[in-house]
């Protein structure tokens, strides 16, 4: 849902594929690698990869955990 939400403040439109960084505490970054299959099915994303990205960013807190995420539209797809 964030990264949905991240992505009309971003421009871009639903269907667009985007890539997704992110930069999170340890314990998050597990949950969000044990869950990438999901989240980048529901998300449309092509990547889900940990590291500062560039593109549209926004820091959020997820169950208490802060944490920074970037999405840009991908291109040639």
């Amino acid at each position: 849902r964030r990264l949905q939400e991240m992505r009309k403040s971003a421009g871009l439109d639903i269907a667009d594929r985007i890539r997704v960084r992110y930069v999170a505490a340890p314990s998050l970054a597990e949950v969000l690698q044990q869950h990438a299959p999901s989240i980048i099915q529901e998300t449309l994303a092509v990547t889900l990869e940990p590291g500062e990205g560039t593109g549209y960013s926004e820091e959020q807190e997820v169950d208490g955990e802060k944490a920074k995420f970037w999405i840009e539209k991908a291109q040639g797809l």
